[in-house]
Protein backbone atom coordinates (compact mmCIF):
# COMPACT_ATOMS: atom_id res chain seq x y z
CA UNK A 1 0.00 0.00 0.00
CA UNK A 2 1.21 3.73 -0.61
CA UNK A 3 1.40 6.65 1.56
CA UNK A 4 0.25 9.72 0.29
CA UNK A 5 0.34 12.86 2.14
CA UNK A 6 -2.64 14.81 2.50
CA UNK A 7 -1.03 18.15 2.23
CA UNK A 8 2.12 18.39 -0.21
CA UNK A 9 4.71 21.21 0.94
CA UNK A 10 7.98 22.53 -0.28
CA UNK A 11 10.14 19.92 2.13
CA UNK A 12 8.81 17.52 0.90
CA UNK A 13 11.15 18.40 -2.45
CA UNK A 14 14.21 19.51 0.09
CA UNK A 15 15.99 16.50 -2.52
CA UNK A 16 16.00 18.30 -5.44
CA UNK A 17 17.92 21.70 -4.31
CA UNK A 18 20.85 19.67 -4.84
CA UNK A 19 20.58 18.34 -8.23
CA UNK A 20 22.79 21.01 -9.38
CA UNK A 21 22.55 23.21 -12.37
CA UNK A 22 20.18 20.58 -14.23
CA UNK A 23 16.87 20.88 -15.61
CA UNK A 24 15.54 21.14 -11.52
CA UNK A 25 18.03 23.46 -10.60
CA UNK A 26 17.12 25.49 -13.45
CA UNK A 27 13.77 25.09 -12.40
CA UNK A 28 14.45 26.23 -8.87
CA UNK A 29 17.08 28.67 -9.13
CA UNK A 30 16.53 30.95 -12.78
CA UNK A 31 13.37 33.17 -13.67
CA UNK A 32 11.94 31.97 -16.82
CA UNK A 33 13.13 33.26 -20.06
CA UNK A 34 10.74 35.25 -22.31
CA UNK A 35 11.60 36.78 -25.51
CA UNK A 36 11.38 40.90 -25.76
CA UNK A 37 8.88 40.61 -28.60
CA UNK A 38 6.78 38.31 -26.30
CA UNK A 39 3.48 40.06 -25.14
CA UNK A 40 3.25 42.50 -22.17
CA UNK A 41 0.41 40.84 -20.51
CA UNK A 42 1.24 37.50 -21.10
CA UNK A 43 4.70 37.69 -20.14
CA UNK A 44 2.96 39.28 -16.77
CA UNK A 45 0.91 36.50 -16.28
CA UNK A 46 3.61 34.30 -17.38
CA UNK A 47 5.70 35.17 -14.88
CA UNK A 48 2.96 35.54 -11.80
CA UNK A 49 1.86 31.20 -12.89
CA UNK A 50 5.50 30.39 -12.48
CA UNK A 51 6.48 32.64 -9.31
CA UNK A 52 8.98 30.17 -6.83
CA UNK A 53 6.89 30.80 -3.80
CA UNK A 54 3.68 29.18 -4.16
CA UNK A 55 2.27 31.17 -1.86
CA UNK A 56 2.53 34.20 -4.21
CA UNK A 57 1.96 32.16 -7.58
CA UNK A 58 -1.11 33.53 -9.05
CA UNK A 59 -3.78 30.05 -9.19
CA UNK A 60 -2.52 28.89 -6.14
CA UNK A 61 -6.06 29.95 -4.21
CA UNK A 62 -8.93 28.84 -7.46
CA UNK A 63 -9.22 30.81 -10.15
CA UNK A 64 -10.72 33.97 -9.24
CA UNK A 65 -7.14 35.38 -8.78
CA UNK A 66 -6.20 34.37 -12.34
CA UNK A 67 -9.05 36.66 -13.41
CA UNK A 68 -7.24 39.77 -12.50
CA UNK A 69 -5.02 40.10 -15.53
CA UNK A 70 -5.65 41.87 -18.71
CA UNK A 71 -4.39 38.35 -20.31
CA UNK A 72 -7.25 36.36 -19.04
CA UNK A 73 -10.36 39.55 -19.66
CA UNK A 74 -11.53 38.02 -22.49
CA UNK A 75 -11.45 34.72 -21.48
CA UNK A 76 -14.75 32.73 -19.98
CA UNK A 77 -12.65 30.30 -17.71
CA UNK A 78 -15.90 28.21 -16.19
CA UNK A 79 -16.48 27.42 -20.06
CA UNK A 80 -12.73 26.76 -20.57
CA UNK A 81 -12.64 24.53 -17.79
CA UNK A 82 -16.16 22.54 -18.77
CA UNK A 83 -14.21 22.31 -22.29
CA UNK A 84 -16.92 23.73 -24.13
CA UNK A 85 -14.85 25.90 -25.76
CA UNK A 86 -11.91 25.97 -27.74
CA UNK A 87 -8.72 26.89 -26.46
CA UNK A 88 -7.52 30.28 -27.71
CA UNK A 89 -3.92 29.53 -28.36
CA UNK A 90 -4.71 25.51 -29.83
CA UNK A 91 -2.24 24.49 -32.80
CA UNK A 92 -3.80 22.75 -35.83
CA UNK A 93 -1.91 18.72 -35.32
CA UNK A 94 -2.21 17.23 -38.85
CA UNK A 95 -4.29 14.24 -39.10
CA UNK A 96 -1.65 12.51 -41.13
CA UNK A 97 2.20 13.70 -39.82
CA UNK A 98 4.95 14.00 -42.09
CA UNK A 99 6.62 10.97 -42.97
CA UNK A 100 9.47 11.08 -41.00
CA UNK A 101 11.65 7.41 -42.14
CA UNK A 102 14.13 9.80 -43.88
CA UNK A 103 16.33 10.48 -41.77
CA UNK A 104 16.61 6.77 -41.65
CA UNK A 105 18.25 6.91 -45.06
CA UNK A 106 21.49 9.14 -44.05
CA UNK A 107 23.54 6.20 -44.67
CA UNK A 108 22.47 5.18 -48.22
CA UNK A 109 23.10 9.01 -49.00
CA UNK A 110 27.24 9.25 -46.95
CA UNK A 111 29.99 7.61 -49.25
CA UNK A 112 32.06 5.73 -46.98
CA UNK A 113 34.79 5.18 -48.60
CA UNK A 114 37.59 6.84 -46.39
CA UNK A 115 37.79 3.77 -44.90
CA UNK A 116 37.96 1.35 -47.98
CA UNK A 117 39.92 -1.78 -47.21
CA UNK A 118 40.22 -0.75 -43.54
CA UNK A 119 41.06 -3.66 -40.80
CA UNK A 120 39.90 -3.51 -37.95
CA UNK A 121 42.31 -6.71 -36.99
CA UNK A 122 44.97 -5.76 -34.84
CA UNK A 123 48.51 -6.36 -37.64
CA UNK A 124 49.80 -8.96 -35.40
CA UNK A 125 46.81 -11.01 -35.80
CA UNK A 126 46.29 -10.75 -39.19
CA UNK A 127 47.93 -13.80 -40.16
CA UNK A 128 45.54 -15.66 -37.50
CA UNK A 129 42.26 -14.90 -39.60
CA UNK A 130 40.42 -17.83 -41.14
CA UNK A 131 40.69 -17.32 -44.98
CA UNK A 132 36.83 -17.26 -46.19
CA UNK A 133 35.94 -20.73 -47.42
CA UNK A 134 36.83 -21.46 -51.48
CA UNK A 135 33.55 -21.89 -52.66
CA UNK A 136 32.39 -18.76 -50.90
CA UNK A 137 32.01 -15.27 -52.41
CA UNK A 138 32.55 -12.35 -50.03
CA UNK A 139 29.67 -10.63 -50.19
CA UNK A 140 29.51 -7.08 -48.43
CA UNK A 141 26.97 -6.81 -45.55
CA UNK A 142 24.10 -4.39 -46.05
CA UNK A 143 23.11 -2.77 -42.51
CA UNK A 144 19.40 -2.77 -42.39
CA UNK A 145 17.08 -1.22 -39.84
Amino acid sequence: MFYRPSTITAADFEHIKYLGSGTFGVILEDEPYLPMQTNKQFKEFIQVLLRKDPNQRVGSTGKRSLMLYDFMKDVDVDAFMAKTIDPPLAKKVPSNPPDDTEAWKYDEKVKHDHFYGFDYTAPQLRSLKRPAPPDSEEVPVKRTR
